[in-house]
């Protein structure tokens, strides 16, 4: 009995400094819960969906070849898949408790979009537009 004892003290230790040198060297496991930040950021997002007042429609070439990207310095970028010259660059932070995010904040484009589900590869965005409701589904396309 001492001895299981001491083979699962001695495991149980050395997995600890196994993790903790992992750390040390920038290798830390991904935390379970990321916020809403991590699972925005580093990632091309490509538009798959877009429903007005609830009702499917249709994607335009423009839309399926559009990506947006979300950099941790709140800045993003637009890029069109066929188009590399054409580029769009602006701000975004988040509003309420990250539930919305802001683009262009001050100026004269300044846009809202509430986040109704995000995930590290799945956003759902809604935007009211001239009195009509509009959700946007993006999934995620690795850089």
């Amino acid at each position: 009995m001492k001895t299981l004892f001491w083979v699962l003290t001695i495991t149980a230790s050395l997995s600890f400094i196994t993790v903790l040198s992992g750390c040390r060297r920038g290798n830390c496991p991904n935390p379970s819960n990321p916020t809403k930040k991590e699972m925005l950021v580093g990632k091309k997002w490509r538009l798959t969906e877009i429903k007005t007042d609830g009702i499917n429609g249709i994607l335009t070439i423009a839309d399926i070849n559009r990506r947006r990207e979300y950099f941790n310095d709140e800045t993003y970028r637009i890029t069109y898949v066929d188009d590399p010259q054409f580029v769009f660059n602006g701000r975004w932070g988040f509003q309420s408790n990250e539930t919305l995010i802001i683009y262009d904040v001050n100026t004269a484009a300044q846009t809202t979009e509430e986040i109704r589900y995000i995930s590290s590869d799945l956003l759902i965005v809604r935007k009211v537009e001239i009195g009509s409701t509009k959700d946007y589904t993006y999934i995620a396309d690795q850089p």
